[in-house]
């Protein structure tokens, strides 16, 4: 009799434990090792629980002083909550890369690997970081304009006139004082339109220092750029062209929309394909740029606009879409205006499906013809 009681109250507590357990460990994306065999590696993020409280940045009136207190309270963090999971990847030799931007670490492992970290405490998801190649890309890898190239003068290109740029600048606006970031494929720094607008080119000398970010570190094979370029380079073309439509111009030729800025960059893509570590690496580049070595952060350097002319669809690893959401966010607590496109699809209802098109805190850009 007595056996009978505790038989069914231990099946009760061993269920319970169970549960328990599974509520603790952290989902893991099972699109992350899709196609994989067993024993093959795969690049996940491990997200944390915490961030940090970027809520008083908004009543912080000077500028170079809120994007410190942002690098600063999230960087602090990052270093905290990440300290246990950094020094078990570092002891059993296993390559990782930390982010402070949002709250989490790139890593590259077997399943069983992400099963394990997943049962941190810490740990709130193991998301995908998976790369595309252009095929698999839904738009077939049609990125937008063509690069910049030889043509006839136009004097005011008229995509400008159709936005209205002209009747801004005879206003007085011309974007002087602001500095733009381009985040896409590069850039060809010496092109005659771009050049004179290039923060790291003066008539002092060229210093790519806190102006250029490759995050680019594994470029496939016959990339033109290779990896982790010490100076700007454009391996697709796209990123030149993005830079040309923002800030270009030469003599009375004028082609970019803002003319009077001046602009930097980070590359964000492997000949066109991305992963969310690429474009967050590229953003946490932005709220605090670093010199050639990549040391030495400045806040006070982050440009006042980020251009993104990219989209990052389920097939590059985009499956949570809260990662890059806390990205843009912090980005934008920062005090950093984001433009980003809409993307190549349409006119449909629901065609722009790729973050970072539908978060509320970036400004989104369509076009309405060719």
């Amino acid at each position: 009799m007595g056996r009978s009681r505790i038989l069914p109250a231990l099946l009760i507590f061993l269920a319970v434990a169970a549960r328990a357990a599974a509520a603790a460990r952290a989902p893991v994306d099972e699109r992350i090792f899709a196609g994989k065999g067993a024993g093959e590696e795969a690049s996940f993020l491990v997200v944390l629980r915490d961030e940090a409280d970027l809520s008083p940045a908004a009543a912080i009136p000077d500028r170079a002083s809120r994007l410190r207190f942002v690098y600063d309270a999230l960087s602090a963090q990052a270093e905290v909550s990440q300290a246990r999971l950094r020094a078990r990847l570092s002891g059993r030799g296993i390559a990782f890369q930390p982010f402070f931007l949002v709250n989490m670490i790139e890593v590259r492992g077997r399943r069983e690997l992400a099963e394990e970290l997943a049962l941190f405490p810490e740990v709130s998801s193991i998301a995908g970081n998976r790369e595309a190649s252009m095929a698999d890309r839904p738009d077939g890898g049609d990125r937008g304009p063509a690069p910049l190239e030889a043509r006839e003068a136009a004097v005011v290109g008229p995509n400008l006139t159709v936005i209205g740029a002209p009747q801004v600048w005879a206003q007085g606006f011309t974007g002087q004082g602001i500095v733009v970031g381009i985040a896409d494929t590069g850039f060809a720094w010496e092109h005659p339109a771009l050049k004179d607008h290039y923060r790291g080119s003066s008539a002092g000398g060229t210093s790519h220092g806190y102006n250029w970010h490759d995050a680019i570190h594994d470029a496939g094979s016959g990339n033109p750029c290779g990896s982790n370029a010490p100076s700007p380079c454009d391996d697709d073309g796209h990123g030149t062209s993005t830079s040309g439509l923002s800030v270009g111009g030469e003599g009375e030729n004028q082609i970019g929309v803002a003319p009077g800025s001046r602009f930097i960059g980070c590359r964000n893509m492997d000949r066109g394909a991305g992963t969310p570590a690429r474009y967050t690496e590229c953003f946490e580049w932005f709220i605090a740029p670093t010199d050639a070595n990549g040391a030495n952060p400045r806040p006070d350097l982050a440009p006042h606009v980020i251009n993104n002319s990219w989209g990052c669809p389920v097939s590059e690893g985009c499956t949570d879409p809260n990662v890059l959401r806390a990205v843009v966010e912090h980005v934008t607590a920062a005090g950093i205006f984001l433009s980003v496109s809409a993307g190549n699809s349409g006119p449909a209802c629901a065609t722009a499906s790729d973050v970072p098109v539908f978060y509320a805190s970036v400004f989104t850009v369509g076009a309405t013809t060719v």
